[in-house]
């Protein structure tokens, strides 16, 4: 079952209104630049790479032609079925080590793939010259992509500087207290770029839609008084249970891996894009 707070609509358009056009050009840069999408997650590891697996799936359904970084630390997850097998991370192509047309692997016609978990390590190097940023080293390769798509949980105001411009970013939370406290720290790194134009977030979990609502209010509450900062939520999302799934068909199984309603994407690919 898919639980989705009715609330989508609204939120897309206070991302819309008239007096976020400007921070909407702001985010996105100026012309010419490839979007790019960020969804920045405070779940766990194997829930976060499955988020944005899903969401470029959906987008490659609607006929997009995508780069996606994945900047998960392979050390932190359990499941590694959604890691294709790289020998290089994309940091490399930004100092011009290695070209990107070897740094991603061509999963498809009109999808790639990058390992992008060094990116958080490359300014604090001592570099020679300046990295690009990856539309950039998009631009300079043989790759023909209509969007750059990144997954991360940690947000970093540096890293993001190499996705060129202001990219557009999202939030998944759970309601758990760990969770929401590293979403307000990725609150407090968005909020230097974002400067007033509400953040999209996602709550993901939790028993009801009544416990979602609460985790996000206090999210917001803090966020409002500490960074002066909104947040647009976009609903709740209640994770697909495999054990309950299988209940009467066969015998009960340990899964602790998150599984997301298909809605689920949409809802995070509105959040992102603003369409709906």
């Amino acid at each position: 079952m898919t639980d989705v707070t009715p609330n989508i609509s609204d939120a897309v358009e206070s991302l819309r209104g008239k007096d976020q056009a400007d921070g909407l050009r702001k985010i996105f840069g100026d012309g010419g630049a490839i979007p790019t999408f960020v969804i920045v997650s405070s779940l766990q590891a194997d829930a976060s790479v499955t988020a944005g697996i899903g969401v470029a799936h959906l987008m490659l359904r609607e006929g997009k032609r995508l780069l996606f970084v994945d900047q998960v630390p392979l050390g932190d997850r359990f499941d590694q079925r959604h890691f294709n097998k790289v020998r290089y991370d994309v940091s490399q192509a930004l100092t011009g080590t290695v070209p990107l047309e070897k740094v991603a692997s061509r999963v498809s016609e009109r999808f790639w793939f990058s390992a992008g978990a060094k990116l958080q390590g490359l300014l604090r190097r001592r570099l020679t010259r300046q990295p690009i940023t990856v539309p950039q080293s998009v631009a300079r390769s043989s790759l023909e992509v209509d969007l750059i798509l990144t997954v991360t949980q940690k947000i970093d105001r540096d890293v993001m500087r190499l996705f060129g411009g202001e990219p557009r970013c999202m939030l998944l939370t759970s309601t758990v207290p760990e969770s929401m406290k590293k979403t307000l720290i990725n609150v407090r790194e968005l909020s230097v770029t974002y400067t007033g134009v509400p953040i999209p977030i996602l709550v993901v979990g939790g028993e009801s839609e009544t416990q979602a609502q609460a985790a996000y209010d206090l999210l917001e509450r803090k966020s409002l008084e500490h960074l002066q900062q909104p947040l647009a939520m976009m609903g709740w999302v209640r994770t697909a249970d495999l054990n309950a799934m299988l209940d009467g068909i066969s015998e009960p199984d340990i899964d602790e891996s998150t599984s997301f309603p298909v809605g689920a994407y949409r809802t995070m690919a509105t959040a992102l894009t603003g369409e709906q």
